[in-house]
């Protein structure tokens, strides 16, 4: 029983290092362009060189970020499981962020992508403001995002078959189990935290 015990926990943990918040911005678009929608008529070299400049944006120069808060000590953990602990690199990461999206406001590409870079620094700084109060779940906050994304690459856009919604929701359902059965969240915690993600990105695209 231990050792089947120990193994959800190292799925569980890895389900979470997988699926990272800091990954969804790059998942959201990679849905964006291999959809049935007019994304998905753009020139294959613009489509790589646009997934490269919003993961480099948002995943990989958060992540060396992070690993420099690590090395410095500013940070414990790359899970930050201080609550006070999260505010310095997610305001770090914030910044970066809306950086990004005013120099993809230059460039000539799908609004959609601009915006879902938008919804998740939005979320970012939802977080960082509860964060004074309370300790949300920011894998939670990410996956609600994309479900958002793809609920309506499904229903408005009419861009993704009934699958993808299926495997998002998934996905979604992964996630946020994991993050409970590795006790870093309450149940509270990880029901706000999809809550607050799904409606931020739901209302930007939609506005968008």
């Amino acid at each position: 029983m231990n050792d089947f015990l120990r193994k959800l926990d190292t799925i569980a943990h890895y389900i979470s290092v997988i699926f990272n918040p800091l990954i969804i911005p790059t998942l959201g678009t990679v849905m964006l362009f291999f959809s049935g929608y007019y994304f998905g008529l753009w020139p294959k070299s613009s489509v790589i060189w646009i997934i490269f400049i919003v993961s480099l944006g948002t995943l990989l120069i958060p992540l060396f970020i992070l690993m420099l808060l690590k090395t410095t000590g500013h940070i414990s953990d790359y899970q930050l499981s201080n609550r006070s602990g999260r505010i310095l690199p997610y305001t770090l990461i914030l910044v970066n962020y809306f950086l990004l999206y005013l120099i993809l406001q230059r460039l000539v590409l799908p609004e959609a992508v601009n915006n879902i870079v938008l919804s998740a620094g939005l979320c970012i700084l939802a977080n960082i403001i509860i964060l004074f109060y309370w300790k949300i779940s920011t894998h939670a906050i990410g996956v609600g995002g994309l479900m958002a994304i793809t609920f309506l690459l499904y229903t408005r856009w009419q861009a993704i078959n009934l699958n993808w919604l299926i495997f998002s929701i998934i996905i979604s359902g992964l996630v946020c189990s994991a993050r409970l059965w590795l006790k870093v969240h309450t149940e509270r915690q990880v029901y706000a935290g999809f809550l607050l993600g799904f409606l931020i990105t739901f209302i930007v695209l939609i506005l968008g």
